[in-house]
């Protein structure tokens, strides 16, 4: 799966993943892996664009272990089973 970091800031990262490209149910199931993963506060995916935006506690964890486990989930995301009472929400 490809993916790569566009941007980061301090408590912020913008992850290009050109998956997520008019793919809603992958983006539903990343959004909801993400926004699981200690630390994340919030967690914006734009499919047309093909980014995911995750903002995270910058003081209570590693920038490095955090985004070793969002690429984590962006490779789990096609596969992962999640609720589907998830998967019908409209954000």
């Amino acid at each position: 799966m490809d993916y790569q970091i566009i941007h980061t800031t301090i408590g912020r990262f913008r992850i290009g993943v050109p998956h997520l490209a008019n793919n809603a149910h992958y983006a539903k199931r990343l959004e909801w892996l993400v926004a699981s993963l200690d630390f994340v506060t919030h967690v914006r995916i734009n499919v047309q664009t093909g980014s995911l935006i995750v903002h995270y506690e910058a003081s209570e964890v590693l920038s490095g272990t955090l985004l070793e486990n969002i690429f984590t989930a962006i490779r789990q995301a096609s596969i992962a089973e999640i609720p589907h009472s998830y998967l019908l929400l409209e954000r």
